[in-house]
């Protein structure tokens, strides 16, 4: 019998980056509300899926979709106070993207009041822009972002399901090192 670990993950980043798609794609690939309409969180959501490492650990994660607009932060960092992980979204192809990512890492920390939880920053829509030069740039930053802070960084397109369960993955392995180490 596999031990199943359970874990609280918040999906953290600005309105309209994707994270309801995003967790929508990987735990209910059927399901289609997210990816033809725009509906924006106001209330917190929680979806879960078990995620298995290969030769490893089976997670039951619990994925806290939480609004993204700053008159809800209050209410973020009182949903997210247990989360034992995160994934921090942002749209690559916006300009502005990453601007507010250091600001939901943040959140993070006051609520959880943790300093090293196991993160996954995660472009998403990264594939829509290859070839632009901003894009190519807003990239390189991401991954300077996520190499300062010890974070993962995974590229991802929720609207087209495009490699939606790479942040997952990705995020379990974190779990997987931190408890090794």
């Amino acid at each position: 019998m596999v031990d199943v670990i359970t874990v609280d993950c918040a999906v953290l980043g600005d309105q309209r980056v994707g994270k309801s798609a995003l967790i929508t794609a990987f735990c209910n690939p059927k399901e289609t509300e997210h990816m033809t309409s725009y509906h924006m969180t106001t209330d917190p959501v929680i979806r879960n899926k078990q995620v298995r490492v290969p030769d490893s650990h089976t997670y039951e994660m619990f994925f806290f979709d939480v609004p993204g607009l700053p008159l809800y932060r209050d209410l973020v960092k009182r949903y997210i106070a247990e989360c034992q992980s995160a994934l921090l979204v942002f749209d690559v192809t916006r300009p502005d993207g990453l601007d507010t990512i250091e600001a939901w890492s943040e959140t993070l920390t006051e609520a959880t009041l943790q300093q090293s939880l196991p993160i996954v920053l995660v472009a998403n829509h990264s594939f829509e822009a290859d070839d632009d030069p901003d894009t190519i740039h807003r990239a390189a930053r991401a991954s300077e972002i996520a190499d300062r802070n010890g974070w993962k960084l995974a590229r991802c397109n929720a609207a087209t399901r495009r490699d939606v369960d790479v942040p997952f993955m990705l995020l379990a392995d974190s779990l997987n090192m931190s408890l090794d180490g």
